[in-house]
């Protein structure tokens, strides 16, 4: 079975006011987690901004939805290089490249 993978909205940055429009969302924090056949699993935490707000297309801070976030970011995001980052993550949790090791003498 292959990786699945799923984006998480962890929060937004918003700017108090800009011109006559308050709370105007700027920044998304978000992560993003692979799971593997054996149920284990890895998250990357990633950011990106947003574009200027269109003030005919605003919508008030209290009607955001992380739905409507994860369709705002999804065009701007690079999902094939999160992938490749997240898988990548796993595969170091799952197989450290390094070990710990106490000297005993």
């Amino acid at each position: 079975m292959a990786n699945t993978y799923q984006l998480q909205i962890d929060y937004v940055e918003a700017h108090r006011q800009v011109g006559d429009l308050e709370k105007v969302v700027h920044k998304v924090h978000y992560r993003y987690i692979v799971t593997n056949s054996d149920n284990k699993s890895a998250a990357i935490l990633k950011n990106v901004d947003l574009p200027e707000v269109d003030p005919d297309s605003f919508t008030i801070f209290d009607n955001i939805t992380k739905q409507m976030v994860t369709e705002w970011i999804t065009p701007l995001i690079d999902e094939a290089a999160l992938q490749l980052e997240a898988d990548e993550t796993l595969e170091s949790i799952i197989n450290p490249p390094n070990l710990i090791l106490e000297i005993n003498n």
